[in-house]
């Protein structure tokens, strides 16, 4: 009989740092380090979502067989100081900060490896974008497949061009820096005035209130190339030499110069904004598609696995997946720099080590930690609070949402991944057309042009959105039936998008249970689902975070475990 064989994986680090535990091939437990810390996108060592991998797989760090880690470091200082000591005449004091910084950066994480491995424990340095890679071809369900990873820059590439072959991934192009996807949407996102590395998203929500009407402003700053690549007009940009650390702008005077005065976080978005969201949101939808392309004349594959921070572009991604080449498109829940503990984990035990994959694709996210019924209402009694025992939450809870009540939803283990799956969701009725601005108003507090996404029985998911096949992790952004605009107003979007989340009984049966129960009442399959939390926050962790957020916010109940907390 085959050993065990134990790895554990550490992912983010300079972003969004995670911890995975996967044993013989299968994941174990796997969180972010900001549900802990509570520091939204953490960086750093993820010290508590390690211990919390070893608590959940009984294991001790002289368990482990085996550490990934998402850096190379010989990698980092090979290109970055490189580059930094050709810059040092032009920009003297930034070139020096950054050499200096890199030198201590590399030094810190591996002297913080040495505390967390064990005396057997043999450390693994996979590559960024091969963690990358990995985490969405070996959770996807192809034997083989495209594999595209986009981001601002990992050791020095920022895109990655592959294939993944049964258990193998084989590099066929890589991009380099200073040419980002990455940074150039970043550079967007904070001349729009919302926080870049982390807002992203508000770009690709505004831009559907827009018209690209400044997209060949925009072809100049970001190029099309031979062969699939792509390049930025570097004149338009300083990040390649402050890169926008010490307070330093992302971009040159040229970019001011062309587009006008940046947008302050507190000033009114205008429709202006709005036209320059839809431009650069089209400029790179057409450079992801010329890379796209390029991919599937090379490889002649059908199947497409995404990940990197640009991959949690749902927009991108659905429609990469409705105009082809490819069929099929996968992005795991983690395409980001979280994902990277899981990648790295299975690039060792399937690139490395050369196991076979079992072929079980990953279909559910819920790896995190849970609360049994017996802690969570020793915080209710603690807390003081009025709470009734439910025997079947989940029909409680749909009876709730077709009444117009909002819902905490805190069910089971939580969610690996930014996203929300029925496990820390805020649910309403998605029906009502008035739902998406009193949530926003009333407990996001957040802007008034965010949407809300669509949770869907996976059966009927097909009569309500053009998809066919399952998105179960919410990545990808899809048309809405145009009959359907008028029965689910509270989840379509102003361009008639929705980033759906399909539900299937065999993967999260309380959550599939509620959208049924819901369902027998209103005929309609179908609620709307947002992340447990308020604007800046991580999702809420442990029940004492649901009830203060629960209290602090406009939600009316809360359905925790096997019990309702409502406010009269």
């Amino acid at each position: 009989m085959e050993d065990s064989i134990t790895i554990l994986g550490i992912g983010g680090y300079t972003f969004e740092a995670a911890a995975c535990l996967v044993r013989n091939g299968g994941i174990v437990a796997a969180a972010e380090e900001e549900r802990f810390s509570r520091i939204k996108h953490h960086s750093g060592m993820a010290y508590n979502a390690i211990n919390f991998c070893l608590q959940k797989g009984e294991v001790s760090i002289e368990d482990i067989d085996y550490i990934s880690f998402c850096y190379k470091p010989w990698l980092r200082y090979v290109k970055r100081i490189p580059y930094r000591l050709a810059k040092l005449f032009n920009h003297p004091v930034y070139s020096y900060r950054i050499i200096s910084h890199e030198v201590g950066f590399v030094q810190k994480f591996l002297r913080e490896l040495k505390l967390v491995k064990g005396r057997k424990t043999k450390i693994i340095y996979p590559g960024h974008h091969l963690c990358h890679a990995a985490s969405s071809f070996f959770t996807s369900s192809f034997d083989e497949s495209a594999i595209l990873t986009i981001d601002q820059r990992g050791e020095w590439d920022t895109t990655f061009l592959g294939t993944g072959y049964n258990n193998k991934i084989r590099r066929l192009k890589t991009i380099g820096y200073p040419h980002s996807l990455g940074i150039y949407y970043a550079t967007i996102t904070k001349y729009l005035g919302f926080k870049p590395d982390s807002e992203e998203y508000k770009v690709m929500g505004l831009s559907a209130y827009g018209k690209p009407l400044y997209l060949k402003k925009m072809r100049d700053i970001l190029r099309l190339g031979r062969n699939g690549t792509f390049n930025l007009n570097l004149s338009y940009f300083s990040y390649h030499n402050n890169r926008g650390f010490y307070n330093a702008p992302y971009w040159a005077s040229k970019l001011i110069k062309t587009f006008g005065p940046e947008r302050k976080s507190n000033e009114k978005i205008t429709q202006y904004h709005m036209d320059i969201a839809a431009s650069a949101q089209m400029c790179l939808e057409e450079v992801v598609f010329h890379i796209a392309d390029s991919l599937y004349k090379q490889t002649k594959i059908e199947n497409l696995c995404i990940a990197g921070g640009v991959g949690m572009n749902g927009v991108v991604n659905g429609k990469l997946l409705i105009r082809g080449p490819f069929k099929h498109v996968h992005v795991p829940p983690v395409a980001s720099d979280n994902g990277l503990a899981l990648g790295g984990a299975l690039a060792i035990y399937h690139d490395i080590l050369g196991h076979p994959r079992k072929n079980i694709s990953l279909k559910r996210a819920d790896w995190g930690t849970e609360y049994s019924d017996d802690e969570i209402v020793s915080v209710l009694k603690t807390s003081k609070v009025s709470y009734k025992h439910c025997v079947h939450p989940e029909k409680v809870a749909a009876r709730l949402i077709a009444d117009g009540r909002i819902v905490g939803w805190f069910q089971g283990r939580m969610e690996y991944g930014a996203r929300a799956l029925g496990f820390r969701s805020i649910l309403a009725n998605p029906l009502m057309p008035d739902m998406k601005d009193i949530i926003n108003g009333c407990v996001k507090h957040r802007e008034e042009f965010r949407p809300f996404a669509p949770a869907v029985m996976s059966e009927y998911a097909h009569e309500y959105f053009m998809i066919s096949d399952s998105i179960p992790f919410m990545t990808t952004v899809v048309p809405v039936r145009e009959e359907k605009y008028s029965i689910l107003p509270a989840v379509t979007h102003v361009d008639g998008t929705a980033r759906v989340q399909t539900v299937s009984k065999e993967n999260n049966m309380p959550f599939w249970g509620l959208i049924k129960e819901f369902k027998s009442i209103s005929n309609i399959p179908v609620v709307l689902n947002t992340s447990f939390n308020v604007m800046g926050e991580p999702l809420v962790e442990n029940p004492e975070q649901a009830l203060r957020t629960f209290y602090s916010t406009g939600i009316d109940d809360l359905v925790i475990g096997h019990f309702l907390v409502s406010k009269k």
